[in-house]
C-alpha cells in the first residue's frame, strides 16, 4: 500500500513537471505537434508506473524532456528504424495519437481520481468556478472570465450550457468578404433569432481559459438536421493568427469535414495565412477561415440557398451535400469540460 501511494504521489509530481513545461513551451511558441509530442512523452512515463521493478528519479524525469542523445545499441536501433519503415504517415499518425494526447489532457487537468470516477476521468477536468457557471441558463447572458483584464461581453447560451459562437440561420448578415478586424472582433447582434459571429479574440479569451468542445450543428433545405462534435477545441492568440488547436475526437451524424482545418491559421480577405503554395483561399473563394489548402467546409461562405454551381464559395459542409451546395443553417458553439 506505501508503495502505492508513493508510486500515485509521483504520478502527480510528474504530471506537475511536465504540464509546467507544456506551459513554458506554448509561451515561447511551440506549435500544436511540438506540444503533443510532449504530451505523448507523459503519457508514457505514466505507463511505467504499472511496472513493479520501475525505478524513476528527478533526474530521469526531467532528462526525458531533452532531445535523445545517441547510443551505442546498433540492434535496437535497426529495430526502431525497420520499425519506422512500416508505420504510418505523419498525418495518420497525428490522428492515432490524438486519443492519447486527450487522456493525457484529461489526467493533467483533474487533481483526484477514485475508484467510482476513473471510467469518466475524460469528463472531469479542472474548472474554476466562475467558468462552471458559465450558462446555467439558455438565452444572453454577460459573462466575466477570470481574467479581470478582459471586460465582460455578451453570448448567446444554449441548452446544456452551449456557449453559442456562431450563427447562420437567413443570411441576412454576411460573413463573407470581410477585414481581419471584423473577424477578430465579431459582427451581427447576439440573439437567439439573429445572426452573429462572436469573433475571433472572444474565441482565444474563452478556450483558453479551460477545456472546451465544440459542436457544430447544420441543417439544409429539405429540413435535414445533422451534427459534428469535436472532444477539443482551443483557439490560439493574434500573434499565432487565431490558430486552430487540436480537436480531438469527431463524432456525430453529418461525418467529419473540420478536422482537415485543425492546426490551420485563420485567414482573411486582407491576411493570407493559409497553406496554399500558391495564391490565397480566402480570395479565390472570397471567404474567411482556418483554411490549409483550400477547404471541405465552409463556415464563413456565401448564403447561396441549396444547390450552386459555384463550387467551394457557399456554406458548406463537404461530408453533407459537398461543396456544391449551400445550406440553410448553421450554429457552431462550445462548452466547458467541467
Amino acid at each position: 500500500m506505501l508503495w502505492y501511494r508513493g508510486k500515485f504521489s509521483l504520478a502527480i509530481f510528474i504530471i506537475f513537471v511536465l504540464y509546467t513545461q507544456r506551459a513554458q513551451a506554448a509561451r515561447v511558441g511551440c506549435d500544436s505537434e511540438c506540444l503533443e509530442n510532449k504530451l505523448d512523452e507523459v503519457l508514457a512515463r505514466l505507463k511505467t508506473l504499472s511496472e513493479p521493478t520501475t525505478v524513476l528519479t528527478i533526474e530521469s524525469i526531467l532528462a526525458s524532456t531533452q532531445p535523445e542523445q545517441p547510443t551505442e545499441n546498433k540492434p535496437q536501433q535497426a529495430a526502431e528504424s525497420a520499425a519506422t519503415d512500416t508505420a504510418p504517415t505523419t498525418t495518420q499518425q497525428q490522428r492515432r495519437n490524438t486519443h492519447n494526447t486527450q487522456s493525457v489532457r484529461s489526467i493533467a487537468a483533474t487533481t483526484t481520481t477514485t475508484n467510482d470516477d476513473k471510467s469518466n476521468k475524460n469528463n472531469n477536468h479542472k474548472c474554476t468556478e466562475r467558468l462552471a457557471g458559465i450558462c446555467q441558463t439558455a438565452g444572453v447572458s454577460e459573462i466575466q472570465l477570470d481574467n479581470m483584464k478582459i471586460p465582460p461581453f455578451p453570448v448567446l447560451c444554449d441548452a446544456e450550457r452551449w456557449i453559442v459562437v456562431l450563427q447562420r440561420l437567413d443570411g441576412s448578415v454576411a460573413f463573407h468578404n470581410r477585414t481581419w478586424d471584423m473577424y477578430k472582433q465579431g459582427f451581427g447582434s447576439i440573439g437567439e433569432n439573429s445572426e452573429f459571429f462572436l469573433g475571433l479574440q472572444h474565441l482565444h479569451e474563452l478556450t483558453f481559459n479551460g477545456f472546451f468542445e465544440l459542436r457544430i450543428d447544420m441543417e439544409d433545405h429539405e429540413g435535414v438536421h445533422k451534427y459534428a462534435h469535436y472532444s477539443d477545441f482551443s483557439i490560439f492568440n493574434e500573434q499565432s493568427a487565431y490558430k486552430m488547436g487540436i480537436l480531438g475526437i469527431y463524432h456525430g451524424t453529418a461525418g467529419d469535414s473540420f478536422m482537415y482545418h485543425e492546426g490551420q491559421q485563420f485567414s482573411a480577405i486582407d491576411r493570407d495565412n493559409d497553406a496554399k503554395s500558391q495564391g490565397s483561399c480566402s480570395e479565390q473563394y472570397n471567404s474567411a477561415g482556418w483554411f490549409k489548402s483550400c477547404m471541405e467546409a465552409n463556415i464563413f461562405g456565401k448564403y447561396l440557398g441549396g444547390e450552386t454551381d459555384k463550387v467551394n464559395e457557399g456554406m458548406y459542409w463537404e461530408a453533407f451535400h459537398g461543396s456544391e451546395y449551400s445550406l440553410k443553417r448553421m450554429k457552431m458553439s462550445i462548452r466547458a469540460k467541467c
